[in-house]
């Protein structure tokens, strides 16, 4: 079966942690390659953001990643929209030109669902779509609304209109069922995945030796620079930590700006801003940190947070959306409620002065994380493909 996968300004090739890649670039990557390895045959077309580029690259056996002209190399993803036509006629070039015939299309994030819609009734062809975030669970988490409102209609359109949509928890299907009225019965909750062989626990004084971290008691914040991931909530935590704990903070992502409010808090021997990382190199880190911290106002899932899990690391995240099905309170780590940064003081606190909870938390998480494999991830969607295509 031969499918597009339409992922507008979430090219795979990103770099995790940079403004606009995140787990979703991951999520694409790693779902078309388990799909191939099934003899799937899958295009992914995004967005040209580079200049030299290839138009067209095999980025797996079975799948090719598609460049498409549209707008400025350095158009920033609030511009997109305006250049939706261009990556539409695109991509119907593409599709015309080499002959090819698509069986189903699978759209990611809003930009792209729009594009899947448009191109599912020119090919008369099924849509699924996974939204990742959507504008009006966003605005109301964060309790401020910046997101335009053209946005919101065309997500709640593709919500109305496509075939199928794939949610990653039971959180995300009641929100999809309650504030856009979604059929439930086009619903398919289909948790993401983590790659249990890259991802799992490790010598935590090798980790530290090979990453030139001393012995310090070590938290972990990953994310990309996004006022919903949160990352003021754990700075702030940290005036709260009680003495005589003494910790490190590692800072993952490109979080640039943070300096100053940083140096205000003085913090600046707390907290080491390490920037982007290869996504290989991830499984080291969290097998260097004691926690993992994930203080975000939402999350449709949080691959984060897995990843820590499936590296046996105990996880204190903010008690909201997808994390509540990931993180096990008083199992695998804890939840906080309202990003209370007094809360997530005390329960970093709890966690690096008690090991022994530590580790049966860490231990727990590893058991977790395995019921999250991306080839099972990979057959239930291939199955809600299979019941799509007639």
């Amino acid at each position: 079966m031969r499918i597009a996968f339409i992922s507008v300004h979430g090219c795979p090739e990103f770099q995790p942690g940079t403004k606009d890649a995140g787990g979703m670039n991951l999520y694409v990557l790693k779902l078309t390659s388990e799909l191939a390895k099934s003899g799937y045959q899958i295009d992914i077309f995004t967005r040209r953001h580079e200049s030299e580029e290839a138009a067209v690259s095999n980025i797996d056996d079975n799948v090719r990643l598609v460049h498409i002209d549209a707008g400025p190399v350095d158009a920033s993803k609030e511009e997109l929209h305006d250049y939706e036509s261009e990556f539409l006629a695109g991509v119907d070039n593409f599709q015309k030109e080499d002959e090819i015939r698509y069986k189903l299309i699978h759209s990611h994030y809003w930009l792209s669902g729009s594009v899947g819609e448009l191109l599912a009734s020119r090919w008369q062809v099924p849509h699924v779509t996974t939204f990742h975030t959507m504008a009006d669970i966003k605005s109301r988490a964060m309790g401020v609304n910046d997101e335009s409102l053209s946005r919101d209609a065309i997500e709640r359109k593709i919500a109305s209109e496509v075939d199928c949509i794939i949610a990653s928890t039971s959180d995300e299907q009641r929100l999809l069922m309650s504030l856009y009225h979604v059929d439930p019965g086009k619903i398919r909750v289909i948790p993401i995945g983590v790659d249990l062989e890259m991802f799992q626990p490790g010598n935590k004084k090798d980790a530290r030796s090979r990453l030139g971290l001393g012995d310090i008691d070590t938290v972990l914040f990953v994310g990309r620079p996004d006022a919903i991931k949160g990352l003021e909530i754990v700075l702030q935590a940290l005036t709260y930590v009680s003495p005589p704990t003494i910790l490190k903070l590692l800072v993952i992502g490109d979080n640039l700006g943070y300096e100053g409010f940083i140096e205000d808090l003085d913090l600046s021997g707390m907290v080491e801003l390490i920037g982007t990382r290869d996504h290989q190199l991830m499984p080291l880190y969290y097998q260097a940190s004691d926690v993992c911290i994930v203080p975000s106002y939402y999350e449709s899932f949080s691959m984060v947070a897995l990843e820590a899990m499936a590296c046996g690391v105990p996880v204190i995240a903010s008690k909201v959306g997808g994390l509540q099905t990931v993180v096990q309170d008083g199992r695998t780590g804890f939840l906080v409620s309202n990003q209370s940064s007094r809360e997530f003081a005390i329960k970093v606190d709890t966690l690096l002065r008690d090991r022994s909870l530590r580790t049966l938390f860490g231990y727990q998480s590893r058991q977790v994380a395995e019921d999250f494999g991306w080839e099972g991830m990979a057959l239930a969607v291939a199955e809600t493909y299979r019941e799509l295509v007639h």
